[in-house]
């Protein structure tokens, strides 16, 4: 019988810290974009590989976050995420840009850092505490019918939605589009007013004092709680 020949089998460790090596030496072409991709919700293995395209295309993917890192690129992370993140590295935002993974992606497909742009960056509201999209969705014509006809009790917003679609705006255009709406809609437009006031903490105190004592009869031992604004101890609170 003949012996097999054994192949020599790689070193796992060495073929790792070559394919790590190769990528890092790979020449620089933007030496003034420091890029640093973070791990929360992209994951690490998503992040290996965006990291080594990244280099490969002659960018400066850091592995570890340092103060000369330029650009921060965030996978469905919200703006206070990545602050919350930022300042646990004993870091803040200046002189960074903190921007969606869609400009790492587009900046990979054209082969050069791309444009910043409104729809990539976080940093709106890092920086003014406001998004300058968030205040022009709040400021459009729809977004207000929204607010409004969602606010009726028993109105969600699939329903608002159509409603919207088919011409209604405002609480008189509802009542006047002969619309049929079930017993909670009805009570909700007829008592809309009266539903969007606060309520004082006297008289959720005097509220608690009936269902109190109508659980008493039952459950002598029961206990009523008021949560929410009232548990904070606020004066007022919306139902």
């Amino acid at each position: 019988m003949v012996p097999l020949k054994r192949r020599k089998v790689a070193n796992s460790g060495t073929l790792n810290a070559g394919t790590h090596n190769s990528a890092a030496t790979q020449p620089n072409k933007f030496p003034q974009v420091i890029l640093f991709l973070l791990e929360r919700k992209m994951g690490a293995s998503r992040r290996a590989f965006l990291s080594q395209l990244g280099r490969r295309k002659g960018f400066q993917v850091e592995e570890l976050f340092s103060k000369n890192v330029t650009h921060v690129i965030c996978e469905s992370n919200t703006a206070q995420e990545a602050r919350m993140w930022l300042e646990a590295q004993g870091a803040g935002q200046a002189g960074r840009h903190l921007l969606d993974v869609s400009w790492y992606t587009e900046s990979m497909r054209d082969g050069h850092p791309v444009e910043i742009l409104d729809r990539h960056k976080l940093q709106d509201i890092l920086e003014n505490g406001t998004s300058s999209e968030v205040e022009s969705t709040k400021e459009s014509e729809r977004f207000k019918a929204l607010k409004v006809l969602t606010g009726i009790f028993g109105v969600g917003s699939k329903t608002a939605d159509r409603w919207i679609r088919e011409g209604i705006h405002n609480l008189q255009q509802l009542r006047d589009s002969g619309q049929t709406l079930n017993r909670a809609q009805q009570a909700g437009l007829e008592h809309y007013d009266d539903i969007k006031q606060p309520v004082s903490l006297a008289e959720a105190e005097a509220i608690r004092g009936i269902v109190g004592r109508a659980v008493a009869s039952v459950s002598p031992e029961a206990q009523i709680v008021l949560t929410g604004g009232f548990r904070r101890s606020e004066i007022s609170s919306f139902i």
